[in-house]
């Protein structure tokens, strides 16, 4: 039998503390794009506000768009809230960078399945690494 999960757990404090360091480098003028997807990331996994997620990962993919963890934020964000024909053009976003990219929540609709074939036949290389990923 599982224990039930303890409020306060270890990864909720990291979460939490992380979530708090980002806020006060961002109150302290703190605007690099690392920042701005870090406490964005945090905000989504600690189940915080998405609107303030999805403005903090546009900013940061705004500095860096070729940046593949920031584009894979903000992907997860437009995902959550339900807007999955702009997740269409963040898979669109494989073809502006190099750099080998993760998007997780990827839903399993024929617009995303026919667009993800559309960019194998380009040339993508593209890995299915579990269910949304």
């Amino acid at each position: 039998m599982r224990a039930p999960a303890r409020s306060g757990s270890a990864p909720s404090k990291r979460l939490a503390q992380e979530l708090h360091l980002g806020r006060e480098l961002l109150a302290r003028g703190e605007t690099d794009g690392r920042t701005l997807n870090n406490v964005a990331w945090a905000l989504v996994q600690s189940g915080g506000s998405l609107t303030q997620a999805e403005q903090l990962a546009r900013q940061a993919v705004a500095l860096e768009p070729d940046k593949a963890t920031f584009v894979g934020t903000l992907a997860r964000i437009l995902d959550r809230t339900g807007r999955r024909n702009e997740a269409l053009q963040i898979l669109c976003a494989v073809l502006l960078t190099a750099e080998p990219m993760t998007i997780h929540n990827v839903p399993d609709i024929v617009d995303v399945n026919k667009l993800i074939d559309l960019l194998k036949a380009m040339g993508v290389s593209v890995e299915k690494l579990g269910v949304g990923s």
